[in-house]
């Protein structure tokens, strides 16, 4: 065990302020980063996330975000000429 760091050490070599952060919150930093890689795996640290309920989150991948990206583009696109036939019906009314 000669390579064992202190959660602060670690910190500290990456330059994060610890006063900052507070004491413990290291400690608590890495223990909710070993746990996410004991559920979800090494994808699950790089990969952002999302909050769907108050304590629990979902992880989406790029790609995933991509499809709802294209999804929601095609949706408001579809609005919007909805929105033009309306506008035209409108103004054939008046």
């Amino acid at each position: 065990m000669e390579n064992k760091k202190f959660p602060t050490e670690i910190f500290l070599e990456a330059g994060i302020d610890i006063k900052i952060l507070g004491p413990d919150s290291s400690k608590y930093c890495l223990r909710r980063w070993r746990n996410k890689y004991k559920e979800h795996g090494t994808t699950s640290l790089l990969e952002k996330h999302t909050r769907v309920h108050k304590n629990k989150k979902v992880y989406i991948s790029e790609k995933d975000k991509l499809k709802q990206a294209e999804a929601r583009i095609k949706y408001l696109e579809s609005e919007n000429e909805f929105l033009k036939k309306i506008q035209a019906l409108e103004r054939m009314v008046k």
